[in-house]
């Protein structure tokens, strides 16, 4: 049994990434093909540390 999981994991982590691309370049070229997505604008206020 320890035989067998050693194998899975020489297994699984010799496994190379099948791209270089981060997730949003991942989830950009998922989205587009479908037209895309408009997200609102969400406004920004200045963060204030000291309080």
């Amino acid at each position: 049994m320890e035989e067998e999981v050693q194998n899975i994991l020489i297994s699984a982590l010799s496994v190379e990434e099948e791209s270089g691309e981060n997730l949003a370049d991942f989830i950009r070229s998922r989205i587009e093909p479908i037209g895309g997505v408009d997200l609102p604008e969400i406004p920004r206020e200045p963060v204030n540390f000291d309080e």
